[in-house]
């Protein structure tokens, strides 16, 4: 059953699945939204930044990309955007002097940031220097839809403009039994899984943001909500079906075919295969299994052209 989540409520259920950033810095920019502040502020930290003091009257910009203005209501004034010479030493720079705001390197990094020193004060922009160099390029937020309310496309769509400002470009969904396969139509069709059309929506609107979305499933481990399907339950490691039973030939060719469906669907550059948390305990030659099916799903993967993500905990449990 789909619950309506708001996107702040949804960011602090998930923040603890940030990959990233911590707490504290989101919520430092979330004060700063609703804070009078005479000195802006710019999430993360940038490498540099100079604000001479002064802040001007903003009435909008002429030029500013309009996917980005509509999603974030930007107003249409007499301000212009120019591209300028990045700096060597950043990633990205924006200057912001009367009447326009110079920028350079990565768009997205510059959008966010303009975006952000918008909302601080409105009317009103600050004559500031900004250039950034994040350390990583993979920056991601990582979100369990499978084990409460699962969001409907609009709270994604907020959820999304919020990770832009905040400068993430990847989106992971942790999925479980909630995928639309086609083969297999009673998985998740008592549980609200998503629409293709639904999933196809939510990608679209990130790559507009330059978020790239990817799957997240559990193929061994966690597979209670697929395994306690009467019709799969065959599966499952005697009985268990938290645990896929990698012994069986039929069971490893099971999740061969969860995975094809995804990975033919899905046209993220990421494909996390999860693959923590095995119940294996008392199961012959049971590393040799997990390697051997692990192996196999990792080609599978990087056959499409992908790669393949796993978690780094413990891989196997009493």
């Amino acid at each position: 059953m789909r619950e309506k989540i708001s996107v702040r409520a949804l960011f602090l259920v998930a923040v603890i699945q940030l990959s990233l950033f911590s707490f504290p810095v989101a919520s430092t920019f979330v004060r700063a939204m609703n804070e009078n502040y005479s000195y802006p502020k710019i999430v993360p930290e940038p490498k540099f930044l100079n604000f001479s003091g002064r802040w001007f009257q903003f009435n909008g910009f002429s030029n500013f990309p309009s996917f980005l203005g509509e999603a974030f209501n930007v107003a249409r004034g007499s301000w212009k955007i120019v591209n300028t010479t990045l700096p060597g030493s950043f990633t990205s720079y924006v200057r912001v002097k009367n009447g326009v705001v110079e920028v350079s390197g990565d768009f997205n990094v510059a959008y966010a940031s303009i975006l952000q020193l918008i909302r601080q004060r409105p009317g009103y922009l600050p004559e500031i220097e900004i250039g950034e160099f994040l350390n990583f390029q993979f920056r991601g937020f990582h979100l369990d839809v499978a084990r409460g309310g699962v969001p409907k496309v609009e709270v994604f769509k907020d959820l999304l403009k919020f990770l832009f400002l905040l400068k993430y470009n990847y989106l992971g969904i942790y999925l479980e039994d909630l995928f639309p396969w086609e083969n297999y139509p009673e998985i998740g069709a008592s549980r609200g899984k998503f629409t293709r059309e639904e999933l196809s929506e939510i990608i679209g609107y990130g790559k507009k943001l330059g978020i790239d979305v990817f799957p997240s499933l559990e193929l061994s481990g966690h597979m209670n909500n697929i395994l306690s399907i009467p019709s799969l339950s065959k599966y499952s490691l005697n009985g268990n079906t938290f645990q896929l039973d990698l012994s069986s030939k039929e069971a490893r060719n099971f999740g061969y075919s969860l995975l094809n469906e995804v990975i033919n669907f899905w046209p993220s550059s990421y494909v996390h295969i999860g693959g923590d948390e095995n119940q294996l305990s008392g199961v012959s030659d049971a590393p040799k299994l997990y390697e051997g099916y692990y192996e196999h799903l990792i080609e599978l993967v990087k056959g499409k052209g992908k790669t393949p993500i796993m978690w780094g905990a413990r891989l196997f449990c009493a």
